[in-house]
């Protein structure tokens, strides 16, 4: 690999030309799906607007209701897409999302959304969820989506995309927007499934579910899967010398992960548990680590426990409450240089341990037939929020910090119809900590101008609250602590449009405006020239969004989006780091035999973005390709996908404690997939 791969350009063709490339492609496909999907029987063309419009969504509202009813910009993606295009993990699945777009440091995975994604971030300006229950950690606001996150792929149901502010319903983190993942309901999924993943650089994973119906309308399931991964041999120029492999990175790119989860349904009472670990090798020699060594690895452990009370009492009303254990623990092993000692290296460990426990009940009642109103209020207690560095032999104590922390809510939403096409949703959520509080509105207008066509105008406001590793990490004299950081906030507006034609085309289009204040960032204290987190900065975003999508009988399916979005740095006006100006996804899906064979594909363009380094990282289109099989025989499917099929080699922009400039990302690489069932195979 030479440098050209972090300007996107690989070797042999020019940027110019594998774009062109990949677009006819892309094009090509688009229009064939298009074309061979008018020769078949409409049937489909012709289902009800309900089935059409109404599909319902919970995470907008934390309630049920139909999609055009939601108060937001709303994607869903199925299981039934996840096994189609071959994602193996929640970032695929949102790298194929209208405005999403996701970057990598060979350690985590970052999402970006509308324009927004610091090199570095721990994704704590999106909330994400599972099952409707929160999952960022109570230390870095972390929300882990590569093989970190702790469900299993195939164990999802659906996941909802909600875009904009929703701490009016969910307080700190709903700042960007808010993903739900809804694990299978173990009444559609009885029966016994399990597959078998082999694939490029060294990796298998395995995969387990079995559910069962039990008396009294009950249900059970258990879901869990294995990983490992070699990994990649990799090369950096930043480090191309004799004393560090010629920048040569081997045996240092492995990634092992872990999962299981099991929910037990007995009448109104729900039960869920589930756990997860991941151990990720480190070969980008970041925090100025020992270039090659295969030591330096990161450990992410997370789970919860829920039991949650949900009834309807008809006429009076409906009831959920909640209580939940929860735990994180992250451990970074680091691996430095130190001719002291007799070994010439020393081992640094950093750690984070977070645990907490928490109530959310919430009441909900329709109010005649104008009205449907929701209160609830939550507690949490995060009684562990420790974080330690030091050296362990010989032994050097760096940062041994100590805190818990609580927290309160309390919050209202109103679904008010003020005719028979408008509807008029109005929420609030008064958020109150330690040394401050914070209300946050949010306010949507729905109109209906026709049975196809729905126009939402939406108002909201969102804050995140300065973490634990933000306000106290204060590493020897490096660092240093600020628990006076106040909470980030935003201001979001924006027009939401969606419109069936006659034919079963879905037009989806959105234009929006944000502005974020007292942004968190780390700098340097002109007072000693030591880091440290501190509100210091403005953002201002706009953008515009467009998909089209359409479904036909013969299992023809064909989507496309582009988003145009700029977000600068308010007062110097610079475009963000790591903010493409342009995205574009193309989807498209083929049978070929019988609808027992298919063929998909899955293109994303990123356009360019600036790096720290004040340079940028070139533009790039990436297409990968799915061969798969329904019910080929009684028991058995198969899945063939090749990922980034031309080889494109691309690059996203570092953070700040790697030396290199960008971080190169995968090429051209291959799984296969053998899934076998016994019993009810309901999605």
């Amino acid at each position: 690999m030479t440098s050209d791969a972090n300007t996107g350009i690989a070797a042999g063709l020019t940027l110019s030309e594998r774009i062109g490339r990949c677009a006819v492609l892309i094009f090509l496909l688009f229009c064939s799906c298009l074309a061979l999907a008018q020769e078949q029987p409409q049937d489909l063309t012709q289902l009800s607007l309900e089935e059409l419009m109404n599909i319902e969504v919970y995470g907008a509202s934390k309630y049920v209701q139909s999609l055009r009813e939601a108060p937001s910009a709303v994607t869903i993606v199925t299981a039934e897409d996840i096994r189609s295009y071959g994602y193996r993990t929640l970032a695929d699945v949102l790298r194929s999302v209208r405005g999403f777009y996701v970057s990598n440091d060979r350690n985590y995975s970052y999402v970006g959304v509308r324009g927004f994604s610091p090199p570095g971030d721990y994704n704590g300006r999106i909330l994400l969820l599972v099952d409707g229950h929160r999952l960022n950690d109570n230390l870095y606001d972390g929300a882990l989506i590569g093989t970190e996150f702790p469900v299993d792929i195939d164990a999802i149901d659906r996941i909802e995309i909600i875009r904009g502010p929703s701490s009016s319903l969910y307080g700190t983190n709903a700042f960007l927007g808010v993903i739900n993942v809804i694990t299978r309901d173990p009444r559609k999924s009885a029966g016994l499934t399990t597959s078998l993943d082999a694939g490029s650089f060294g990796t298998y994973t395995g995969h387990l579910q079995w559910g069962t119906r039990l008396p009294y309308d009950g249900s059970a399931l258990i879901a869990g899967s294995f990983s490992d991964s070699d990994g990649q041999t990799l090369f950096f120029p930043e480090f191309d010398d004799p004393a560090t492999n010629y920048g040569v990175a081997r045996d240092a790119d492995f990634d092992q992960s872990r999962t299981i989860m099991a929910k037990l349904k007995l009448s109104h009472f729900q039960f869920q548990t589930l756990a997860g670990t991941r151990k990720k090798g480190i070969p980008t020699a970041s925090f100025g680590t020992m270039f090659n060594d295969p030591g330096t690895r990161t450990i992410d452990s997370q789970g919860f426990f829920t039991s949650k009370y949900d009834r309807d009492f008809g006429d009076a009303g409906a009831l959920t409450a909640t209580a939940s254990f929860n735990r994180y623990r992250y451990s970074g092993w680091y691996v430095y240089a130190n001719p002291d000692v007799a070994s010439g290296r020393v081992m640094n460990r950093d750690f984070g341990a977070g645990d907490w426990w928490g109530l959310d009940a919430q009441f909900r009642r329709r109010l005649g037939s104008r009205h449907n109103v929701v209160v609830g209020g939550e507690y949490r207690n995060n009684f562990r929020q420790d974080q330690k560095n030091f050296d362990i032999d010989p032994f050097t104590s760096y940062l041994d910090d100590q805190r818990t922390s609580v927290t309160k809510a309390l919050y209202a939403q109103d679904e008010i119809k003020l005719a028979s096409r408008v509807m008029l949703n109005l929420g609030v959520r008064h958020d109150t900590y330690l040394h401050h509080s914070t209300t946050n509105p949010r306010f949507g207008l729905l109109i209906s101008p026709s049975d196809r066509t729905t126009l939402k105008l939406l108002f909201g406001t969102a804050f995140r609250e300065g973490n634990a590793y933000e306000a106290y990490y204060a590493f020897g004299d490096a660092q240093k602590s600020n628990p006076g950081l106040r909470p980030e906030t935003i201001r979001t507006y924006e027009i939401a449009a969606d419109h069936y034609t006659r034919s079963g085309i879905r037009i989806s289009a959105s234009a929006y405006a944000y502005l974020i204040k007292d942004l968190i960032q780390q700098v340097k204290d002109d007072s000693d020239g030591r880091l440290v987190f501190e509100n210091v900065a403005r953002v201002r975003a706009k953008g515009v969004e467009l998909e089209v999508e359409r479904k036909w009988s013969a299992g023809f399916e064909a989507r496309a989006s582009y988003s145009l979005q700029t977000a600068l740095e308010d007062r110097t006006n610079i475009l963000l780091s790591n903010s493409p100006k342009h995205l574009a996804k193309v989807n498209g899906i083929v049978p070929v035999f019988r609808n027992r064979l298919f063929l998909a594909a899955d293109a994303q363009f990123i356009g360019r973005r600036a790096a720290l380094s004040g340079d940028s990282v070139g533009s790039a289109t990436v297409l990968n390709f799915t061969a798969l099989t329904r019910e080929l025989s009684r028991h058995v499917d198969v899945a063939f996908t090749a990922y980034n099929v031309f080889d494109m080699q691309y690059a996203d922009p570092a953070a700040s404690e790697h030396r290199q400039l960008h971080i190169p990302q995968d090429g051209r690489s291959f799984r296969v997939k053998f899934s076998y069932s016994i019993g009810d195979k309901s999605k």
